[in-house]
């Protein structure tokens, strides 16, 4: 029996990078001691009315035109009720009947003809506070609560667990690039609810919802559990029932969290303390020019100008701080030599130093420099590499670098009579290159920098090795 297809949806919640709550003036960060960022609205205090923040709507409206997606120019906010202790005033209010945005699509790959999932709806709501669920009780902590979010609702096109995982890898980088919010599925600003069903005579229209995913990883995980459980329950003549069930990443597997609630459940009403959004054209203009370049399109351009691997700009285009310093310092020497860099030398040390790279005490101009520098110089690369790790630690600047390259530099009469010496006490391993074992020569390199030391060319010394072994 063939399997039959899955149709899966997903639901991603986008915490807005704002200073302050959606409807309330209270601070909104990650990190703050647990309920101290809290007030009246929050807290469902009564007597308390929702102000709309008018940021939280620009970011929105951001995300909407990046999606190329239908503004609407008036929507309305609704009060989904609901009984639970992360919301004590029992409602959420959320935009169901009259979104911000609907339609639109987001493209998956840098091919121009590659597929794209259709979007839904976009919407505003509030978030919930998070609950730390202990053995015998639940805490609260209320600084999430009432914080901004935007809910994206794909259609039910997604075909398999690995698709799923790629939209969220897609939306998290657009998300950034485009400064709406961080992204950081670990800290709760990016999470995802995945709706999975069967397309199968008597399974169509029941769909499980899998909720609490913290990462891309346990969305995809989960989907592929799902997915074989639904498989499992079809080859038996079983029909499953509509339910809402959380992910376990400990045992791996779902379970049930409660059976799933319809629509009338919710009984959704129009909030009668928020009159209607509306949104002018030229608010819509302004959110469309903050986009700017989007990073797929960013991505193809880096492959055409500067000539570099699609590998490579799908990685620096993951932020688009990272992509303005790539180009400037590509448009100096180049874009492989500088994607090489930056990369592998420039990440290790931010990394290492606990820094981003809007706060690297290498500029892009700095880094520019210092490549422009040695290449005047032929210097190697672990010279280049020992003077970044220095200027990261605050013991030297790029100034002056050349002159130092020169200085540590090995003579040529040196590094020939080195090399000369080292192929002779190896005579077996020139034997075995010129018999075609050409893995040898990585061997003879290590060899020579280990007499030689920073101070030669490793571009040069291989020329020079493979020479005197072909000759």
């Amino acid at each position: 029996m063939n399997s039959p297809p899955l149709v899966i949806g997903l639901e991603v919640h986008v915490q807005l990078r704002t200073q302050t709550k959606l409807f309330s003036r209270s601070l909104h960060c990650y990190g703050a001691p647990r309920n101290t960022l809290v007030d009246p609205h929050c807290l469902g205090l009564p007597g308390t009315l929702p102000i709309l923040q008018e940021r939280a709507v620009e970011l929105a409206l951001r995300l909407a035109a990046a999606l190329g997606m239908e503004i609407s120019e008036c929507s309305r906010f609704d009060r989904k009720h609901y009984f639970y202790p992360d919301l004590p005033k029992n409602y959420q209010i959320t935009q169901q009947s009259h979104p911000l945005a609907r339609g639109g699509a987001l493209r998956l790959s840098v091919d121009q003809g590659s597929s794209a999932v259709a979007i839904q709806q976009l919407h505003l709501e509030e978030d919930a506070a998070r609950c730390l669920h202990q053995e015998q009780e639940t805490l609260l902590d209320f600084n999430r609560a009432g914080a901004p979010l935007v809910e994206v609702v794909t259609d039910p096109v997604i075909t398999d667990a690995l698709q799923a995982g790629e939209f969220l890898r897609e939306m998290r980088r657009l998300v950034r690039w485009i400064g709406v919010s961080d992204g950081n599925m670990n800290e709760g600003s990016l999470r995802c609810d995945a709706n999975i069903s069967l397309d199968a005579e008597g399974f169509r229209g029941v769909v499980v919802e899998v909720k609490n995913l913290n990462s891309i990883a346990q969305v995809v995980e989960a989907l592929d559990f799902e997915a074989a459980r639904l498989r499992r329950a079809h080859r038996e003549g079983r029909c499953p029932r509509a339910q809402t069930r959380f992910w376990s990443p400990s045992s791996r597997s779902t379970g049930v969290l409660r059976e799933k609630e319809s629509r009338a459940d919710y009984r959704y009403l129009p909030d009668p303390d928020l009159p209607p959004l509306r949104i002018s054209p030229a608010r819509i203009g302004r959110a469309v020019a903050a986009i700017g370049e989007l990073p797929l399109d960013c991505c193809l351009r880096f492959q055409d100008q500067f000539g570099i691997s699609e590998e490579h700009a799908v990685q620096l285009t993951q932020n688009r701080m990272e992509a303005e310093y790539f180009e400037q310092v590509a448009r100096r020497v180049g874009g492989p030599l500088a994607a090489s860099w930056i990369l592998s030398e420039l990440r290790y040390h931010l990394h290492r130093t606990d820094c981003t790279i809007s706060d690297s005490p290498v500029s892009a101009e700095d880094l520019a420099q210092l490549l422009s520098a040695a290449e005047k110089v032929s210097a190697p690369r672990s010279l280049i590499r020992g003077q970044l790790s220095r200027i990261f630690d605050g013991e030297s600047t790029v100034a002056g670098f050349g002159a130092h390259c020169r200085r540590h530099r090995r003579p040529e009469e040196e590094v020939r009579e080195t090399l000369d010496r080292i192929l002779k006490e190896n005579a077996a391993l020139v034997v075995d290159y010129r018999r075609g074992k050409h893995g040898v020569l990585d061997h003879l390199m290590g060899l020579a920098f280990r007499d030689l030391g920073d101070g030669v060319d490793a571009r040069q010394l291989r020329q020079w090795c493979q020479e005197e072994l072909e000759g």
